[in-house]
């Protein structure tokens, strides 16, 4: 597996080549330079809203590196917050604007503004290798008409296909264990979900969860390592990444991948001209159907760009929400003895999870629920504003970025009683405590995940199978695995998931 690797450790390693030191010392003198430069620039100019003085760059990057700047954006924003829960920080002399105000929330994500307020350009720089027709990148005329199109796609027929696809992937990896197993989870499930993904995806198993030696699956598992490093990585250092990670390399990963997708597209395509591929019930056979009825169909590219973005984004976050889930399945015994009791008495010991069993089981849906809501994958989402705009009085520039912390809101006492406590009974009862805008576990407004429906019942899935058939016992790591927050929450990867699991 790739590693993923800070700038400090970055810097150790270019620094024993000669020519790559000389290098690194210029774009850090320049790096430094640019800093100093932006600070006095704007260090006179007042911040929009209470908050630290100077430019808080190192910092934050540091934050970053540590995995835990979760912790370091909450305090700022616990100490400068106030009432309107709202501060602003300066980044390499940019005003950024942090949040939990939840009036502020709906007008960043809200579909009344949806033309002013844009994905962030570091958003976007991070992401730029991977294809401008991804869901998740485009904004305006084009955007809207991608989601008209691909929202058609997520229906009950292709969301109950994603169960059954799901029910059979687990039987075959978890058919595989001995009585006795030691896992280390968070890898094997990021492999189950790849392949489930493909699999709803295009009708394509690519087996990596059983063994399998896959090229999608290798460069993907590329990719991901060099994104999260972007992320804690200044843009003007990334040509400077070792050879793994750097700006040629991901280009290289992605030009295959881009290859592979279209040749599936074009086997796809000959399948159904000659009508031997009319029985199947993946996202590409819909996406395609519903091409040959719209007048605003996607064009190859935007197709390819768009399969693969669900690969990343779907695959990603369900397996994260997963590892979280039995990270604290393993922590808090008795939640799973108490799922495992509700599962027995709906399916017993090998009935299967079809989605009406699942929608029969409650305790399920809380635990879906809290996990989500005390594990936030999608912690902090951004926005920035493409035209001056007027808050509160106070006039936000063009170009300021805008953090929203769901994490911050799912943690408030204000909205949730004991709220750092695992408690999935509280979702019992709701519907007469739960504030509207509290609960944003895939995001919030026009632009909130288009996947919601599908990933939940791919999580429930997984989650009946593995539970019916295993009780997860105790961590096996070296050290206690832990949350990490980078670019999304999941298991620390340096650590680990290991855990061991008896058959029941």
């Amino acid at each position: 597996m790739t590693e993923t690797f800070t700038p400090l450790q970055l810097i150790e390693k270019i620094s024993k080549k000669p020519s790559r030191a000389i290098l690194l010392a210029s774009a850090t003198g320049l790096s430094i330079a640019s800093l100093i430069a932006a600070y006095y620039l704007y260090s006179s100019q007042p911040s929009p809203f209470p908050g630290p003085s100077g430019d808080l760059f190192y910092q934050w990057l540091k934050a970053a590196q540590s995995g835990n700047n979760y912790a370091y954006i909450d305090n700022i924003l616990r100490t400068y917050g106030g009432t309107k829960e709202t501060c602003s920080v300066r980044l390499f002399g940019r005003d950024v604007v942090i949040s939990t105000n939840l009036d502020l929330l709906k007008i960043v994500f809200g579909a009344k503004e949806m033309d002013t307020f844009h994905r962030t350009s570091r958003f976007r720089d991070t992401l730029s290798d991977l294809g401008d027709d991804m869901l998740f990148l485009t904004e305006g005329a084009k955007w809207r008409r991608h989601r008209a199109l691909l929202s058609k796609a997520f229906t009950p027929r292709h969301i109950r296909y994603a169960n059954q696809v799901a029910i059979q992937k687990c039987k075959s990896v978890f058919g595989q264990w001995r009585n006795v197993e030691v896992v280390r989870f968070d890898r094997l499930i990021s492999q189950v979900v790849l392949d489930l993904t493909c699999i709803v995806l295009f009708s394509l198993d690519l087996r990596t969860a059983e063994g399998a030696d896959d090229a999608i699956a290798e460069h993907l598992s590329a990719i991901g390592p060099a994104l999260a490093s972007r992320v804690v990585t200044p843009k003007m250092l990334w040509w400077l990444m070792i050879p793994q990670f750097s700006v040629a390399r991901m280009k290289e990963h992605t030009k295959v991948l881009f290859g592979m997708m279209q040749q599936i597209l074009d086997k796809k395509k000959a399948l159904r001209g000659s009508g031997e591929d009319r029985d199947t019930d993946d996202m590409l056979d819909i996406i395609l159907d519903l091409q040959s009825r719209s007048n605003s169909a996607l064009s190859t590219q935007e197709i390819v760009d768009e399969v693969i973005g669900f690969i990343l984004a779907g695959s990603d976050t369900t397996a994260r929400t997963l590892s979280m889930t039995l990270f604290e399945l393993v922590n808090v015994p008795e939640i799973e003895q108490k799922l495992y009791a509700e599962i027995i008495q709906h399916l017993g010991e090998d009935g299967t999870p079809t989605m009406e069993k699942i929608a029969q089981m409650p305790y399920l849906d809380c635990c879906v629920k809290e996990i989500l809501r005390l594990h936030t994958i999608g912690w902090i989402n951004s926005r920035e504003l493409q035209q001056d705009f007027v808050y509160d009085g106070k006039v936000l520039k063009k170009g300021v970025s805008m953090l929203v912390l769901f994490e911050s809101i799912h943690r408030n006492p204000k909205y949730y009683k004991d709220p750092n406590v695992l408690r999935p009974e509280r979702w019992e009862d709701s519907d007469t405590w739960l504030q509207p805008g509290t609960y944003h576990p895939f995001g919030h407004g026009p632009h909130a995940c288009i996947g919601e429906k599908l990933a939940i019942t791919e999580l429930k899935t997984i989650l009946v199978m593995l539970l019916q058939r295993y009780r997860p016992l105790r961590f096996m790591s070296k050290q206690e695995p832990r949350p990490a927050y980078v670019f999304l929450k999941g298991i620390d990867p340096e650590i680990g998931l290991e855990i061991e699991f008896k058959k029941r």
